[in-house]
């Protein structure tokens, strides 16, 4: 099963090696420039004119810092990418659950993270679930343990030179119902499923379990349709 989900880890430009340092910097001062030229939005054939189209440019991004400093990711920088599988992992959701976007500054991303994990570990302590009215709740308790929590924050935490991270997904294309794929995508634009995951949890804290449940009935069931939909390509191609 081929990845479509995956963590960017955006790095410091200025902690590259030189000639990566020195290629990057001069594709984000491009890239700055045209921004001020057209405010609007810049053409595809300004940025990439006939016959100059890199892909190596077309799989970066960059984003610039409150002190102005370039931050740069890309599949061809060694360790700015975490894959993951079809469906987006339960616990990198709780990442930007507290954030305003599907890219975070990795100070935020954590303290996200450690907010959810006290949330988590509090409601285990003193709820009680109903097995059956309450799935989705239980199923995504079930997929972010603490420990789960506390090994992604650790490694998170270890990396050096990472300044910023993005949940990206999806981009492969989904072949899946054409209902689901769409909220997926509207998902990505709008930053939904871990705002619907960050007001549940809080609901579940207070004891208020019918109302988090409703939050987490979609999020829960797109991750379940999709691990579904991977292990049964994974038989076919096994048998």
């Amino acid at each position: 099963m081929s990845t479509t989900c995956s963590l960017r880890l955006f790095r410091a430009i200025d902690t590259l090696d030189p000639a990566e340092r020195d290629y990057w910097q001069g594709w984000v001062n491009k890239r700055e420039h045209l921004k001020r030229e057209y405010p609007q939005g810049i053409p595809m054939r300004i940025l990439f004119p006939a016959g100059i189209f890199s892909m190596r440019e077309l799989h970066g991004a960059y984003c610039i810092g409150p002190d102005g400093r370039a931050w740069v990711t890309s599949a061809s920088i060694e360790g700015c990418m975490i894959p993951g599988s079809r469906e987006v992992p339960l616990p990198w959701y709780l990442l930007f659950a507290w954030t305003r976007e599907y890219v975070a500054s990795m100070d935020e991303a954590l303290a996200s993270l450690e907010r959810a994990g006290n949330l988590i570990r509090a409601i285990l302590e003193i709820q009680r679930f109903d097995l059956l009215r309450e799935e989705s709740c239980i199923y995504l308790l079930q997929h972010c343990r603490p420990p789960h929590i506390a090994s992604l924050a650790a490694y998170l935490a270890s990396e050096d030179g990472a300044g910023y991270i993005e949940l990206v997904y999806g981009d492969t294309g989904l072949a899946c119902d054409p209902l689901i794929s769409g909220r997926i995508l509207e998902d990505k634009r709008l930053h939904i499923f871990p705002r619907q995951i960050a007001a549940a949890l809080e609901l579940l804290t207070a004891g208020q379990h019918l109302q988090a449940e409703e939050l987490l009935e979609e999020v829960c069931l797109i991750h379940r349709y999709l691990t579904s939909a991977a292990l049964h390509k994974q038989a076919l191609v096994e048998a």
